[in-house]
């Protein structure tokens, strides 16, 4: 085992003595980190994507839980301008009716 393995050591030294087979190994080295680097940012990416879709849905379900419950009669503060301009105010929606 031992053997072979420095027999492995001095392919390699071999094969890097030249300066061609040198640049040829960086940039081997260089477009696998590269490409690693890619696909851990695409999947970071695609994680938080994930988490701001599921906590917009989250937001909106809240949102239109939270409206059902309020009782928009008590924030009616707007009976005397309903009843100076002859106008309907609807407060839960905010549009004027005559």
């Amino acid at each position: 085992m031992k053997n072979s393995i420095g027999l492995l050591l001095t392919e390699v030294q071999e094969f890097l003595c030249s300066e061609v087979n040198r640049v040829f190994a960086a940039i081997v080295i260089l477009c696998i980190l590269v490409c690693y680097g890619q696909v851990r940012t695409e999947k970071e990416i695609k994680k938080v994507y994930n988490y701001n879709v599921k906590a917009k849905k989250e937001l909106l379900t809240e949102i239109n839980t939270n409206r059902d419950k309020i009782h928009f009669r008590y924030f009616n503060l707007s009976r005397s301008l309903e009843e100076i301009n002859n106008v309907k105010i609807d407060t839960k929606n905010g549009k004027l009716e005559k």
